[in-house]
């Protein structure tokens, strides 16, 4: 309950994330819980339990914030016993309400700079832009696109998701293709296997004309991993992607990507999370009678059937509408086949 008994001091990690801690506080050591077992109840804020240590001016402002975080735990008449003791201490620290006016108003001096979005990569912090609406956040989403080159996928996949919580908090709404290309550049895709192991021939040909055979090793190992899916999900698009993005930097590739040499985002035909929920909302649509072009149905279902594997041309004429609708649920299928007049 105070920064004595917080086990590894995950608590404080908390009240970091929380508060603004002053500098007196940062430049004392925490005692150890055993060392306070021989000090006297007078020098605790509840001295019955021996909890809000008040010995020094650091130790009374934790306390303070400890107890700040756990007063919902605390019964009124503790609690305002707690506090009186804690405002003797604070009088004879000389701390003031100043110290935690600023702690407290951090969180509105942030929101006036804007959201924060962290360039981070190997444990360090290399930049922070703030965003403040829909239109920085595009421009974010433009620029990491941009930057694939310059930027490892996995500092860009961090921003591209602080992006779309920063969407969130602020609470505006994003264009579809910025949230297409944020999903797509963080790595909430699904693929298709088949194309997936058709990129990862041609990279395995690349790195072996480099005379890496230890690379074509790991990516021969990569595609076999993978190769009887019928789709790649989220979770195993981000890892491919992190290991294709290593692999192709170690070799000096990643400044080469093109239509035939798919960039980590762009592999297996990578189609982000909102493109699939939206290319089924507009079947359902269709199946509940709204008018929705057949042109437009063939659209999005081929896309949804290539990202899922089932078909290998994304192409209208190369499928039947039979075989495509053949993917959706059976009571969808067949409002869809009226809805077309078939």
């Amino acid at each position: 309950m105070d920064f004595l008994h917080d086990t590894n001091l995950a608590e404080l990690s908390e009240i970091a994330n929380m508060y603004v801690i002053p500098d007196f506080v940062k430049s004392e050591a925490v005692p150890e819980k055993t060392a306070s077992a021989e000090l006297p109840e007078t020098a605790f804020a509840w001295p019955a339990e021996k909890l809000f240590p008040v010995t020094s001016k650091a130790h009374t402002w934790l306390s303070v914030a400890y107890l700040d975080k756990h007063a919902s735990n605390i019964g009124k008449d503790e609690k305002e016993h707690i506090l009186d003791n804690l405002a003797v201490s604070m009088k004879f620290w000389g701390i003031t309400t100043d110290d935690f006016q600023t702690m407290m108003h951090k969180k509105a001096s942030e929101t006036t700079k804007g959201f924060p979005l962290h360039y981070r990569f190997c444990g360090s912090t290399h930049a922070t832009v703030h965003v403040n609406s829909a239109e920085e956040i595009d421009k974010v989403a433009s620029s990491l696109v941009e930057s694939r080159t310059e930027m490892p996928w996995l500092m860009r996949a961090d921003v591209a998701l602080q992006a779309l919580n920063a969407a969130s908090s602020i609470g505006c709404d994003l264009q579809d293709s910025t949230k297409q290309s944020l999903q797509k550049t963080a790595g909430f895709c699904i693929a298709s296997s088949k194309k997936l192991t058709q990129d990862l021939l041609y990279r395995e040909a690349l790195y072996a004309n480099h005379g890496r055979e230890d690379l074509v090793e790991k990516v021969a190992s990569l595609r076999s991993e993978y190769a009887n899916k019928e789709s790649i999900l989220p979770l195993e698009f981000q890892k491919i992607a992190s290991v294709l993005d290593s692999l192709d930097r170690f070799v000096s590739l990643h400044g080469t990507y093109s239509p035939a040499f798919a960039a980590p985002e762009d592999i297996g035909h990578a189609v982000p999370l909102c493109t699939m929920q939206s290319a089924h909302n507009d079947i359902v649509k269709l199946a509940d009678g709204s008018q929705v072009s057949r042109r437009k149905l063939m659209d999005k279902s081929l896309s949804l059937r290539f990202a899922l594997g089932k078909v290998a041309s994304k192409k209208i004429e190369d499928v039947d509408i039979i075989t495509t609708l053949q993917a959706l649920p059976a009571v969808v299928s067949q409002e869809v086949l009226k809805q077309v007049g078939i």
